[in-house]
C-alpha cells in the first residue's frame, strides 16, 4: 500500500498537488472538524469488550483465577486505548489547525503533535528509532500542512498494522480462555452430567426394550431373545424360559413401564440442575461469538479510518470521500471479516 502511495504521489506531478494543497488548506478547518465528527461517531456506536456485566450463569467462573483471563483483558484494554488514541489524534488536527495561523506554524505544531512517542511505543508498532526520528524530522521540512500530513501517514500505518496484531491476539486468547471456562462448568456440574447421560442411557434402553416386546408380542422370531439380552429387565423372575405367555409380556411391560416412570422422577428432580448446566453453556458460546463480532468491527473500523486519514492525507478534499457516510457505522458492524482479515494495511 505505500508503495502504490508513494508512486501515486511522484505521478502526480507537484503543480497538482500544490493546487490541491490549497484548496484543501482553504476548507482545512470545516473538513478536519468532519473527519473528527465521524470517528467519534464510528466509536460511539461501537460496542467492544468482554463484558461480564451482560453474564448471569457464567458469571462465577469468569475472571482472572482462569488461565488466559488477564492477558484477554489486557488485549481489550489495549483495544480500547488504541481507539481512545484515534480520537484523540482526530481531535487534535482539528486543535491544531483552529489555534494556530499559517501553513508553517501548522506544520511545526503538527511536528510536535507527532514526536512524543517514547521506546516503550515504538517497540509496539515496531518502528526502528532512527526510522521514528528520521520521520518526525521530515514533517518538519513540509512547507504545507497536507505534506506533513502525508508524511505522518507512515506511522498511522504503523499504528494501524499494531492494531491488527492486538485484534489477532484477543481472538487467540478468547478461544484459551473459553476453553478454560467450559472445562470449569463441566467440573462444577460434573455430577448433574453423570446423572444425565445415565438417565439418557436408560431411558433410550427401556424404550428400546419396549419395542422388542411390541415385536415379541406380533410374534417376530428373535425379538423375545433381544429383549432378555438387552438386560433392562432387572427382575429375572419375569423372563420365562422359551417365549413368554400374552399374561407374562404383560407383567414385563407393567415393569418396563413403573422403571420409566422411576426415571421421569429423578429425571424432574435433576432438571433444574441440568437446566442451568445447559444455560451456562450457551451464555459462554453468546459471550463468545460477541467477542468475535466485535473484533470484526473493530477491524473494519480501523481500516475505514486508516483508509479515510490516507485519503485526507494525500488530498482529498471531500470529505464524502473519505468516509461512507451513507453506510456507516451500520455497515460496518454487518460486514464479515474477510475482507479485513486480508487487507494491507
Amino acid at each position: 500500500m505505500l508503495i502504490i502511495m508513494c508512486l501515486v504521489w511522484l505521478l502526480t506531478g507537484c503543480a497538482t498537488m500544490k493546487s490541491v494543497s490549497k484548496k484543501f488548506s482553504a476548507q482545512q478547518k470545516a473538513n478536519l472538524g468532519i473527519f473528527a465528527d465521524h470517528t467519534i461517531s464510528m466509536l460511539d456506536n461501537a460496542d467492544f469488550g468482554f463484558d461480564r456485566d451482560e453474564s448471569v450463569y457464567t458469571r462465577e467462573f469468569l475472571g482472572s483465577s482462569v488461565e488466559g483471563d488477564l492477558k484477554l483483558q489486557n488485549g481489550l484494554k489495549e483495544a480500547g486505548w488504541f481507539f481512545g488514541e484515534i480520537v484523540d489524534y482526530s481531535v487534535g488536527l482539528v486543535t491544531i489547525v483552529e489555534t494556530n495561523s499559517g501553513e508553517a506554524a501548522r506544520v511545526k505544531a503538527y511536528q510536535d503533535f507527532m514526536s512524543g512517542f517514547n521506546e516503550e511505543m515504538l517497540e509496539k508498532l515496531e518502528l526502528q528509532p532512527d526510522y521514528y526520528a528520521t520521520t518526525i524530522e521530515e514533517i518538519g521540512q513540509q512547507t504545507e500542512f497536507l505534506g506533513a500530513l502525508r508524511k505522518g501517514q507512515l506511522i498511522i500505518n504503523a499504528a494501524a498494522r499494531y492494531m491488527h496484531r492486538v485484534l489477532d491476539q484477543i481472538e487467540v486468547d478468547v478461544d484459551i480462555v473459553v476453553k478454560n471456562v467450559e472445562a470449569l462448568i463441566d467440573e462444577e456440574y460434573r455430577e448433574v452430567i453423570l446423572y444425565q447421560e445415565a438417565l439418557e442411557e436408560e431411558k433410550y434402553a427401556i424404550l428400546r426394550s419396549f419395542g422388542m416386546l411390541y415385536l415379541a408380542y406380533k410374534g417376530e422370531t428373535g425379538a423375545y431373545d433381544e429383549l432378555v439380552a438387552e438386560q433392562t429387565v432387572r427382575r429375572p423372575d419375569l423372563l420365562p424360559d422359551g417365549e413368554p405367555s400374552i399374561e407374562e409380556m404383560e407383567t414385563i411391560g407393567a415393569h418396563l413401564g413403573k422403571r420409566l416412570q422411576a426415571l421421569h422422577l429423578i429425571e424432574q428432580e435433576t432438571a433444574q440442575d441440568w437446566h442451568i448446566y445447559r444455560e451456562t453453556h450457551r451464555e459462554l458460546d453468546r459471550l463468545h461469538d460477541k467477542v468475535i463480532q466485535q473484533n470484526r468491527q473493530a477491524r473494519l473500523i480501523t481500516l475505514v479510518w486508516l483508509r479515510a486519514h490516507q485519503k485526507m492525507a494525500s488530498g482529498v478534499t471531500s470529505p464524502a470521500e473519505w468516509f461512507d457516510i451513507k453506510s456507516l457505522p451500520g455497515q460496518l458492524i454487518n460486514m464479515g471479516a474477510k475482507s479485513a482479515k486480508t487487507a494491507v494495511f
